[in-house]
């Protein structure tokens, strides 16, 4: 029997999130996410939306509210 695990995201395929582009606050979607799983944890790599269809972001570059993204500057 194998071991089962959950991997819970910050963020979900559709959620509106923001991040810095340009030096300004964007607001995006998410279009999908990639999980790694390897030996020293978890990396979760979302893909939003931008003008030339979609782009990749860590989890650690997005925010939910436009207020979360300035606070942690």
């Amino acid at each position: 029997m194998g071991k089962e695990s959950t991997i819970r995201t910050k963020f979900q395929v559709g959620d509106s999130v923001w991040r810095i582009r340009n030096m300004r606050a964007e607001q995006t979607n998410v279009c999908r996410l990639n999980i790694n799983i390897t030996s020293k944890g978890v990396e979760v790599v979302y893909y939003i939306a931008n003008s030339l269809g979609e782009t990749s972001i860590l989890e650690s570059n997005i925010f939910a509210t436009k207020q979360e993204l300035l606070e942690s500057l």
